[in-house]
Formats: C-alpha cells, sequence, structure tokens
C-alpha cells in the first residue's frame, strides 16, 4: 500500500505543516486515517511511504524505504496507542521546526504562487 505522508517506517506524518491552528484537527484525521483504514489492513501487507530517515515530513522515521503493516503495528511508536487524544498528544509533541522551505511549499500547495 502506498502511504505517502501518512504512515512511514518508524513514524507518521506531521499534521503541523499545513500552519498554525489546524494541528489538532489535521492530527485527528491523522488518527482516523491510520486506525481506522490502515491498520485494518493485513500484517503481511507492504507499506511504501513518500518519505524515510533524514526527512523532515515526520519524526522518529526509520532509515528504511518500506515496512509491513504487521510490523509498524507492533513497533512503530505512533501505533501504541488505544485512544485518539492520547495519539494526537503523542503526534503534536516534540516536532522538530518546519523547514524554511514548507512556508514557500504551503502557498504553492494552495495555489498562492
Amino acid at each position: 500500500v502506498l502511504t505517502g505522508d501518512t504512515l512511514f517506517a518508524g513514524g507518521v506524518g506531521r499534521p503541523d505543516l499545513l500552519g498554525e491552528g489546524a494541528e489538532t484537527r489535521l492530527a485527528e484525521q491523522l488518527y482516523d486515517s491510520v486506525y481506522g483504514t490502515l491498520l485494518k489492513l493485513p500484517d503481511h501487507l507492504e507499506v511504501f511511504p513518500a518519505h524515510f530517515g533524514g526527512s523532515a515530513c515526520g519524526k522518529g522515521l526509520s532509515g528504511k524505504p518500506g515496512s509491513t503493516i504487521g510490523f509498524e503495528r507492533r513497533f512503530n511508536p505512533a501505533l501504541q496507542f488505544t485512544s485518539k487524544p492520547d495519539f494526537v498528544r503523542f503526534v503534536l509533541a516534540d516536532l522538530p521546526p518546519q523547514p524554511e522551505t514548507f512556508a514557500e511549499n504551503r502557498r504553492r500547495n494552495l495555489g498562492l504562487e
């Protein structure tokens, strides 16, 4: 499964990259996508994320370019929660600073440039 910026090997996407004010709502949507869709897939299914170690698009990402649902379910720190509020607190905590280029990326993605 191509997981894009949602599920990585060792982490999940950053809900803060859209800009200030939407982080909690986006973290809740991330929970719904991961727990409500991706984790319902079989453990043997391979995961191909858009980024891996060294990317600013997540925290704690593995250097592996892929994984499986089962491996991530067992070892990914973001997938160890039983409640949405706990997951949201985890993904919003200790986020690294956004790279300066992200502001420009947001404007371009929104069609403002």
